[in-house]
């Protein structure tokens, strides 16, 4: 496991989570140990979202679009339209470092292609998972903020409550440019229907 100061969350972002919650924290509130489980939360569902279809087209697009830039900026560096820069940015560096860029460029673009190619690659965990990533994001997340805040993961009649808001903070974190983000709203719907599911059985 990577050392927690390279893990996700960081410290600031744990205490956003945190400020967002807005709960009295207990007197033996472990903050690392919040961001050790908030991180595994974050690998549990990054396999679940490997499997699917967008997912996987996504990271063609995104190693691809790598490999295109990394091309244009050694074409740039190798002679830039505007002659004055390309002699700027030259004498900028230091003696050997303009070759060295190119060569890592290249690099980048050579290994970006591999990746693209190749597409994702999951275990048998990963591909199975393939549907329900809120509903899977609320499963994780409700032990945690069982073990962490020392209270019951209830619900609001509106969704206003605190593990709403725990969930909707660490979602948002999570994946700020995704579609992982799991409202309050959503939140309440999810454990309605886990209620009566239960009283089913």
């Amino acid at each position: 496991m990577l050392p927690l100061r390279f893990q996700w969350p960081s410290a600031k972002v744990t205490a956003q989570i945190l400020e967002a919650t807005g709960i009295d924290l207990p007197s033996d509130f472990d903050s690392d140990a919040l961001r050790v489980d908030l991180n595994r939360c974050r690998e549990a569902v990054l396999a679940r979202q490997i499997g699917t279809a967008g997912f996987k087209k996504g990271h063609k697009k995104a190693a691809a679009a790598i490999a295109e830039h990394a091309r244009e900026l050694a074409k740039l560096l190798k002679g830039s339209d505007n002659r004055l820069v390309a002699l700027q940015l030259w004498f900028a560096l230091e003696v050997g470092h303009h070759g060295v860029a190119l060569e890592f460029l290249e690099t980048i673009a050579r290994e970006a292609e591999k990746i693209s190619a190749q597409g994702v690659t999951v275990d048998g965990h990963g591909s199975k998972i393939t549907r329900g990533t809120k509903g899977h994001i609320v499963e994780l997340l409700t032990p945690i903020y069982r073990r962490h805040f020392k209270r019951p993961a209830g619900r609001s009649h509106d969704g206003s409550g605190p593990f709403p808001r725990f969930i909707e903070a660490v979602s948002t974190a999570m994946a700020p440019e995704d579609k992982l983000r799991v409202s309050r709203g959503t939140v309440h719907k999810f454990l309605v229907a886990r209620k009566r599911d239960v009283c089913k059985t």
